[in-house]
């Protein structure tokens, strides 16, 4: 009987160790608070909720994710220069993969540079890039691939 208040006296938690948990509940409330509150108020930010992987959201799910960024962002101009996007006025560099056989759709504002088959070389108003992506005969619409210098020459 001794040997057992002992025992449960040695597990009881002492003033400083009652004191240091209380805080910490505190702190992990208001931690939890803060997240929850986050999110709610956060939100879409007015964007589809509905992601198809890779931060694109179901509206278009055939545009490259950091160009729906672009299309989404406040600051347009800065977002494509943190981004490596090449922007004229209103207009960003893309590439167009299209169906086997298909055209380019009409009324999206969209300038030629090259077509190389199926892929269209273009430049292309930002606000038309998820517009031109919902079409069927679009497969995708991608920022071009950038060449790598891959060392020097001898």
């Amino acid at each position: 009987m001794v040997i057992d208040r002992v025992m449960a006296h040695a597990h009881a938690p002492t003033g400083l160790q009652r004191l240091h948990r209380s805080r910490s509940n505190r702190v992990g409330a208001r931690v939890l608070s803060l997240t929850a509150a986050l999110t709610l108020s956060c939100g879409s930010l007015g964007a589809p909720t509905t992601d198809t992987g890779g931060g694109r959201p179901s509206v278009c799910p055939r545009l490259d994710s950091r160009l729906y960024q672009l299309s989404q962002a406040n600051d347009k101009e800065l977002f494509a220069k943190n981004s490596g996007f090449e922007l004229r006025s209103t207009r960003v560099h893309v590439l167009i993969e299209l169906r086997e056989g298909a055209q380019l759709p009409a009324g999206h504002d969209v300038v030629i540079d090259a077509r190389f088959g199926r892929l269209v070389d273009a430049w292309m108003p930002i606000a038309e890039l998820c517009g031109l992506a919902q079409d069927a005969d679009v497969i995708s619409v991608r920022p071009p691939d950038r060449l790598q210098p891959q060392g020097t020459a001898p």
